[in-house]
């Protein structure tokens, strides 16, 4: 996804809870829910980035604000999203869900 000159981005806050399917079909995306919090209101969801060398996958969520946005108060704002993948070859997938300390949030997936 193309960055937007009127937006900051930076890497999403830490990840609290993923709900991950173990095991799907080829034919089927790995679906997958995160649930965190921003600090601010002033942030939301920008996009999801994807890293492939298999069979490790690296996921990285983006948060983006507005650069027009003015002074933003410090809160915690819960938010949920809903994302997949789908990947072409049967196997085991390591996925990674990379966190803002640079560890990650581990787990297999097996594409049957």
């Amino acid at each position: 996804m193309p960055f937007e000159s009127e937006w900051y981005y930076n890497r999403m806050a830490a990840i609290d809870i993923i709900s991950i399917t173990d095991s799907v079909s080829l034919r089927q995306p790995i679906m997958f829910e995160i649930e965190s919090a921003f600090n601010t209101p002033c942030y939301e969801y920008g996009f999801m980035d994807v890293d492939i060398a298999e069979p490790n996958i690296y996921i990285q969520f983006v948060q983006k604000r507005h650069k027009d946005r003015g002074a933003c108060p410090q809160m915690e704002v819960p938010y949920n999203i809903n994302e997949s993948i789908r990947m072409l070859v049967p196997g085991q997938y390591n996925i990674h869900f990379m966190q803002t300390d640079s560890t990650s949030i581990d787990t297999v997936v097996t594409v049957y």
